[in-house]
């Protein structure tokens, strides 16, 4: 009951994210990840910070979204998912150049 719950409020926060809506988007996220790692869902916990990191990245909070990244791709790995790590890692590495390229965050 309350993984199917965790993984419609992601659901949600993904078509939130798309109509930018990215307060509510990110409450969304942030419960679902909330009852996911009450639960011990890895994956799904990983899904859940690959999307609070691209809201961050649709942001432009770098930073932030830098550190999510980094921690769903940890999860990734951990699960033998490394195909998706690896889409993951070049999605960040595209940040981490964007960013040497615009230092004023401006693109």
């Amino acid at each position: 009951y309350k993984e199917g719950e965790a993984k419609a409020l992601n659901q949600l926060g993904l078509v939130e994210l798309k109509m930018e809506q990215f307060p509510e988007a990110e409450k969304l996220f942030r419960k679902s990840l909330m009852m996911l790692d009450s639960l011990g869902d890895r994956v799904s916990t990983g899904q859940v910070l690959l999307n609070l990191a691209n809201l961050n990245a649709a942001q432009k909070n770098i930073e932030q979204a830098k550190s999510l990244y980094e921690k769903a791709i940890a999860i990734l790995d951990e699960s033998g998912l490394f195909s998706q790590s690896e889409k993951v890692r070049r999605v960040l590495a595209d940040l981490e150049q964007n960013e040497v390229k615009h230092p004023d965050g401006e693109n």
